[in-house]
Order: C-alpha cells, then sequence, then structure tokens
C-alpha cells in the first residue's frame, strides 16, 4: 500500500468498490488480502453496495443456468441487463430449488443424493454441505442465519422410506464437521423453498391442512403456524414483507388479482392480514403464466413473466400500491426462468 495514502482514505474506497474489482486487489497485497475479510469492513461494503449503482442485483435461474442482472434506469424506463450466463458447471446437479438469506444462495433436489450447496453469485464461491446417509426417498433443505450470534445454519429433512421414518437435521456453518439431529418437525412440501426472516426459518407443511413451520434457528425449537384460507388446486409462495413473513396466493392463470397474505401478532398470537393485488388493467395481456415472486431490497415484490416476447418482471411496491414493468435485457431468445432472487454484492460467504 502506498504509504502516501492514509490507510482510513484507502478503506473508505474500497467500500464503494464492486465485489469485481476487490476480489483482484486481494492478490495485490497482504493488507487488500485481510482487509475483504474483516467484518466492518464487509458490513460498511455492503451498505454502501446499497446504495451504489450495480450494487443491487437480480439472480435468475432456469433448469441448466443461472444469470446475474444489473438493475439500471435508462430514460426514465427501468430495465436489468444480463452481466453473466453460467452453466453451473462446477455443480453435479441442474438447479431446481433455490432459495436465500442474507445475500447466499442454498441450491439443491429432492431427489438426488448429491449434496446441497451454497453459492455466493458475488464471488462465485461454491461450497459443498456434508453428505447426508443415503437411503432417502427425499430431502428438503432450508438456509437460516441467526443476527445475535452471525451463524449460519442449514435445516434438512430427509425421509427414509425402508426404515419409515423421517429424521430432521441441521448444520452450522464453522462449527459442525457433519450433520446433527434435532427435534422433530413436520415434513415439508418438497419443492417448496424455506424463507428466513429475522432468525426463523419459515417452510410450507401438511398438517390438518396447509400450514407454516416456524423454525428457530438459534434455540432450534419450532411452532405450527394456521394458515388460514387457501383453496385447493392454488399456487402459493413464502416471501418477506417488510420484515414479516408473506404468502402470495395465487391461481395458475391469475384473473386480474392475486392474494397477500402477511404474517402478524395481536396479544401474542399469529394472526393473518389479508390483501387482494390487482394487476392494472392495461396489464391483461402480459399476466404471468407461472407467477415465481420474491422481493427486493426496495421493499417490492417481483414476478416473472415468461412471455413469447421475452422475460418481463413485474414489481408491486407494497408501500405505495403501485406497480411498474421491469425489462430483462440480454437473455437469450426461448430461454424459460423458473426463479428469481434479488440480492446486494457480498463479499464472502
Amino acid at each position: 500500500m502506498n504509504p502516501s495514502i492514509p490507510q482510513d482514505i484507502v478503506i473508505e474506497i474500497f467500500s464503494w468498490l464492486p465485489t469485481k474489482s476487490l476480489m483482484r486487489f486481494m492478490c495485490v497485497t497482504k493488507f487488500f488480502n485481510s482487509l475483504v475479510f474483516e467484518s466492518n469492513f464487509m458490513d460498511i461494503h455492503r451498505c454502501r453496495s446499497l446504495i451504489r449503482p450495480g450494487g443491487k442485483k437480480l439472480f435468475l435461474h432456469g433448469r441448466k443456468f443461472y444469470c446475474t442482472a444489473d438493475l439500471q434506469k435508462e430514460d426514465g424506463k427501468n430495465s436489468a441487463s444480463i452481466l453473466q450466463i453460467e452453466s453451473f458447471g462446477e455443480l453435479p446437479f441442474h438447479i431446481h430449488v433455490l432459495s436465500s438469506v442474507n445475500d447466499l444462495f442454498l441450491i439443491w433436489q429432492p431427489f438426488s443424493v448429491q449434496s446441497a450447496t451454497i453459492l455466493n453469485p458475488s464471488t462465485r464461491e461454491v461450497k459443498f454441505l456434508p453428505n447426508l446417509i443415503e437411503g432417502f426417498s427425499w430431502c428438503h433443505y432450508s438456509l437460516g442465519f441467526e443476527p445475535e450470534e452471525n451463524k449460519y445454519k442449514v435445516l434438512s429433512t430427509a425421509k427414509y422410506d425402508q426404515e419409515g421414518y423421517i429424521k430432521n437435521r441441521v448444520f452450522t456453518f464453522g462449527i459442525d464437521e457433519s450433520w446433527r439431529e434435532t427435534k422433530s418437525i413436520p415434513p415439508p412440501i418438497l419443492c417448496k423453498p424455506g424463507i428466513c426472516i429475522n432468525g426463523v426459518i419459515y417452510k410450507s407443511v401438511f398438517h390438518r391442512g396447509l400450514a407454516i413451520a416456524a423454525f428457530d434457528v438459534k434455540t432450534e425449537n419450532s411452532k405450527l403456524i394456521a394458515l388460514g384460507d387457501v383453496s385447493h388446486g392454488w399456487h402459493h409462495e413464502l416471501i418477506e414483507v417488510k420484515g414479516k413473513l408473506g404468502v402470495v396466493v395465487y391461481e395458475k392463470r391469475p384473473h386480474g388479482h392475486i392474494h397477500l397474505q402477511v404474517l402478524g401478532q395481536t396479544q401474542k398470537k399469529d394472526e393473518w392480514e389479508s390483501h387482494t393485488i390487482h394487476f392494472p388493467s392495461t396489464w391483461k395481456h402480459i399476466q404471468p403464466k407461472v407467477i415465481s415472486p420474491c422481493t427486493s431490497g426496495d421493499g417490492e415484490i417481483v414476478f416473472i413473466a415468461n412471455l413469447k416476447s421475452g422475460i418481463l418482471c413485474l414489481c408491486y411496491d407494497v408501500t405505495k400500491q403501485s406497480w411498474r414493468k421491469l425489462e430483462i435485457k440480454g437473455l437469450p431468445k426461448n430461454q424459460y426462468i423458473k426463479g428469481i432472487c434479488s440480492y446486494v454484492e457480498k463479499l464472502v460467504i
């Protein structure tokens, strides 16, 4: 490092740089290499990424690829340009189920013996979880983060048909070397990813009807939450809405509207607040046939519309109760997007 430049100035400059640039500087000096691993610097860098151009991105995936898209605004119109398309060559399977927490992604297949994988799309760092005990007929994984102790945990559920039981296990990053058993939880709906909000993993389960299992990442205790009225045959997805659990409920082909239920508490009781979200009447021709919602860092619910003309994102601002369109540029034709997540650049797993 040049001694003529004060260290605090260097740190300030680096905190505004994209992750890709910081990765290059790691090879220059020991100072730069150690800087990116300091927790205080990582926190500052993430805060700066929230407000600098290019810091917030979209992660989209199909069956055989994933791509990252840079959010931008040109001539008053919002768009997202594809930055890179990857084939997941380093992974042993195609993406089937994907969930995220703190800008890290958990990738897995319910019927595969291959281990689940943690991916940091900012650095392209990949970590494989330990394999489960063989012999299961299906498995389910959820990624959780405990903010008080700054710990990441993965909750796995596997069914062993021959033995006739279901095993729930937990793996803690940086502590556990293998999976350890935890308390019983009702079996999840296989292809529905869980979501972690404020240290609690929420999963869709069947228990006297459709319900939500809430797993406390710190204590590893769980409870069941009744979901309420969801018509048979309707689809649902779990999302985060202003720090609370939200459930988007919709028909396969939405007829002008969708439903949103937000979990709240009154007198220490879990209660659902119901909302109806109407599509603009001028958008009837672009209503998505299959909805894959996520929540962006700006408090919007983002939906994917796979159209013949291309991929379109429909963004709903919960606070303003308004819609906007987000065009995806640079994606090859005839590519079908299965899922979408928003994230902010993150340095390390």
